[in-house]
């Protein structure tokens, strides 16, 4: 069975409206063609490779979190990017990007990681200009130490890698999250009581902030941090399109060594 392009993505931004993204951002539609879709692709960043991918198994609708698009663009040539334009267009292939407008979602990427979390009475880290929640922080009730939650992401969410920042070893009552880049709202996490704060791309001066103040800080990849979004994203679409879907839960931009 298949349905239209534009259907489906009515149906997302229901969950994930672009009107309450960010001002910086670019969600909403990349490359835009009404097209009739059995089968989508939902990945974090799209690639040439992954464009290949597509083309290869004859997916007609992809959807990213990260969009294609920050900046303008004045002309097509024969630069990378203008390459994953042509081959997309040319393939007929449509690409919609879902990305600060699902991390605000209510059950958007960090509720996502707050209920992977099995954390309890959440409450926004933030408000965005949109009015809208950015990040959560609640009560911990599930890990007794800070070996035993970062055992947990090890098992189960299967981090690639991490790094763990503080000045001493207590006890886990409130943990703060923002998945993606994070480490701009160390000082909201300090300021709502949080003695842990789990986020991405951390710098050696946001570590510093962390360790005068007195919070651990793990600070996961950016990808690790949002890729259960992708898999709820998945089984959102399910519930009313009867449609096959892929999702790419790996990095699309790891070298891959021998």
């Amino acid at each position: 069975m298949s349905y239209r392009a534009v259907d489906i993505v009515e149906y997302i931004e229901k969950l994930a409206d672009p009107k309450y993204q960010e001002s910086w951002d670019n969600s909403g539609w990349q490359i835009k063609s009404d097209v009739d879709v059995n089968k989508v692709l939902i990945c974090m960043d799209l690639t040439l490779e992954r464009i290949e991918y597509a083309l290869k198994n004859e997916f007609q609708l992809i959807i990213t979190h990260h969009p294609m698009f920050f900046s303008g663009i004045k002309s097509i040539q024969d630069d990378y990017k203008s390459k994953m334009i042509k081959k997309l267009v040319m393939n007929n292939i449509c690409v919609y990007s879902a990305h600060t407008s699902f991390d605000v979602s209510n059950s958007g990427v960090n509720k996502v990681l707050f209920d992977f979390l099995m954390l309890e009475e959440p409450k926004d880290l933030i408000i965005t200009d949109s009015g809208k929640g950015l990040g959560l922080i609640g009560v911990n009730k599930n890990f007794k130490s800070i070996n035993e939650l970062l055992k947990f992401l090890e098992s189960n969410l299967l981090v690639d890698s991490y790094k763990v920042y503080g000045r001493s070893i207590k006890d886990i009552n409130k943990i703060a999250l923002i998945g993606g880049s994070g480490a701009s709202e160390i000082q909201s996490a300090i300021d709502n009581g949080a003695d842990v704060y789990l986020t991405s791309d951390v710098k050696h001066h946001d570590a510093q902030i962390a360790y005068e103040n007195d919070l651990i800080l793990i600070d996961i990849s950016h990808n690790d941090s949002e890729k259960l979004a992708l898999k709820w994203m998945s089984e959102y679409i399910k519930e009313k399109f009867d449609i096959e879907i892929e999702t790419m839960l790996d990095n699309a931009f790891t070298l891959k060594l021998d």
